[in-house]
């Protein structure tokens, strides 16, 4: 009987999945995957995460008049960006060198300035991007 309650409780420890660790993004920026990042004059969209402070700057259009910054929480995989003026982004965190930029829930995106700003869309890709004295270099495997 001690086995059998003991084996259940196994059982449902492991099915809870407790111990499970969800993905929480790094303190630095994540740079839309198609962004050309030698390139300075083509400023690319990102998100730049501060883990510590909890706090985020999301840059989508270079025309914009004021910069979406503000704090985030993380649930259910899910990093919520939302800003002093309660605008919402959110992002699914694949893991902790890829966010998945989700149309559903999140303030318009569309780029407004024509300037060749890359939109950023429902399922946008950004990776996580290390800096290194002025260089950069993505995160993920080539």
């Amino acid at each position: 009987m001690k086995k059998t309650i003991c084996a259940c409780l196994l059982l449902l420890f492991v099915l809870t999945g407790c111990g499970a660790q969800t993905p929480e993004p790094k303190t630095g920026a994540y740079f839309l995957e198609t962004a050309d990042l030698s390139s300075v004059e083509n400023m690319s969209p990102f998100l730049a995460v501060d883990t510590e402070q909890k706090t985020f700057i999301f840059l989508y259009d270079m025309a914009l008049t004021t910069l979406p910054f503000g704090s985030y929480t993380v649930e259910d995989g899910v990093l919520i960006a939302t800003t002093d003026t309660q605008q919402t982004y959110r992002f699914q965190i694949q893991d902790e060198n890829t966010l998945v930029f989700l149309a559903d829930g999140s303030a318009d995106v569309q780029s407004t300035g024509g300037d060749g700003t890359t939109t950023v869309t429902d399922g946008s890709v950004f990776r996580f991007v290390e800096t290194d004295a002025g260089n950069t270099s993505s995160s993920s495997a080539s």
